[in-house]
């Protein structure tokens, strides 16, 4: 269960200098200081690779699981939540208790749906509203493809990007650091990817579509 802590002294917007505090579009940046596989997408929402038993190696984009549950804790002691697109496999991608058990599992990377990625977005919303300084930290397979979905989708549905297809070139520029025209990116995207984020950008612009039902943490 996502615990809350006491809110520190100095937020971590004013200790960064990012646009946290006002929950807008942020500015993507890579944490190197941490030698981990870690990007801050702006607005209290970071990419991290996948976490597992090995080594850290950032260029693969994996992150050991203990590493990754200390930098998190470190910087942001109880505040985060830590939500696994890759969940239901078996065996387990990482096991929840480094990270204090602060884990949403889903099977959204093996089984994508407009249902899903709501309830998701939904979710992550109540849980960024609920305090100023928390985080909502994402992570799949290979720290990327399945997160790329989610995020696209995400920030469309907070309004830190115009639609699906901007949000996903922000991640693609800040997460894998490929600088190239929408236009080309779409192009060689799969048909499949596409057809999901207009589907989900036809939702979030009838926003009677989008069921209101919030997710609760305790």
């Amino acid at each position: 269960r996502a615990r809350q802590a006491p809110r520190p002294s100095q937020s971590r917007c004013a200790r960064k200098g990012s646009d946290h505090g006002g929950r807008g579009r942020g500015i993507a940046r890579r944490i190197m200081a941490s030698g981990l596989d870690v990007t801050d997408l702006g607005g209290g929402v970071l990419a991290l690779g996948r976490p597992w038993s090995g080594r850290t190696e950032s260029a693969a984009r994996r992150n050991n699981v203990r590493d990754a549950a200390q930098f998190l804790e470190q910087r942001h002691a109880h505040r985060f939540l830590l939500l696994n697109l890759a969940g239901g496999q078996q065996p387990a991608l990482f096991e929840a208790f480094p990270f204090s058990f602060q884990v949403l599992e889903s099977d959204l990377e093996a089984n994508p749906s407009l249902e899903g990625v709501f309830a998701l977005c939904q979710a992550s919303r109540h849980w960024l509203e609920l305090r100023r300084d928390n985080v909502l930290v994402v992570t799949c397979n290979n720290g990327a493809h399945g997160a790329r979905l989610f995020v696209a989708v995400l920030f469309a549905f907070l309004g830190r990007s115009a639609s699906t297809h901007e949000a996903l070139q922000l991640f693609y520029r800040a997460r894998l650091g490929h600088d190239e025209p929408l236009d080309r990116l779409l192009a060689r995207m799969q048909p499949s990817v596409r057809q999901f984020l207009d589907r989900a950008q036809a939702v979030i612009t009838a926003p009677d579509l989008v069921q209101p039902k919030r997710v609760m943490f305790h």
